[in-house]
């Protein structure tokens, strides 16, 4: 659907609070705002959390909802902010475990193996070399890590991104370049 779409659907529930259109609208974008919260916390059980979390404060705002620009930015606006207060709030980074469910299907890498078939050695590998990049990532600032999941992971514009994090396009782009140099620095010497 066309992202005016949402802003319609976003409508509905401000003027009616309209559950079905939250529906909707939780059902579009649930699983999109719940990789992009993995990335930053590096945690899927948290990543859930925050991603209701912030669905709950999407309700709780449509009253004030006012459509200025993108729903996604307004909603990625949203989780980007509790993903900054959880952070805050653990006060620690931590690495991506190696038994922590993987994005793409939720197996933990020990699972996967135990699949394996004639090829188990190449896909150790290629977990191991995926296990070191999402720990590099995580290793991030919490700035970087969240302009680098917004541009290149939600595919959100440097204004987009900029917005969403409440800073100019310079800081995007200048979050992004420093978290590519350090991931090229970091990985250069791990794999």
């Amino acid at each position: 659907m066309e992202p005016s779409d949402d802003v319609e659907l976003m409508l509905r529930v401000r003027d009616g609070q309209d559950a079905g259109a939250f529906e909707e609208l939780m059902r579009r974008y649930q699983r999109p705002l719940t990789g992009f919260l993995a990335r930053l916390t590096g945690n899927l059980d948290s990543a859930q959390d925050l991603a209701e979390e912030t669905f709950v404060r999407v309700w709780q705002s449509a009253p004030r909802y006012r459509p200025s620009g993108k729903f996604t930015t307004w909603l990625f606006t949203i989780a980007s902010r509790l993903a900054t207060d959880h952070a805050r709030r653990a006060h620690v980074r931590r690495a991506v475990p190696l038994d922590a469910p993987m994005a793409d299907d939720g197996r933990t890498l020990a699972e996967r193996l135990a699949d394996a078939g004639p090829a188990a050695d190449q896909q150790v590998s290629r977990e191991q070399d995926a296990a070191l990049v999402r720990a590099a990532v995580q290793a991030l600032p919490l700035e970087q890590r969240t302009a680098l999941a917004l541009c290149e992971f939600q595919d959100f514009s440097y204004a987009e991104a900029a917005e969403a994090m409440g800073c100019s396009v310079k800081s995007v782009e200048l979050r992004i370049y420093r978290a590519k140099q350090a991931l090229r620095e970091k990985l250069r010497r791990l794999l």
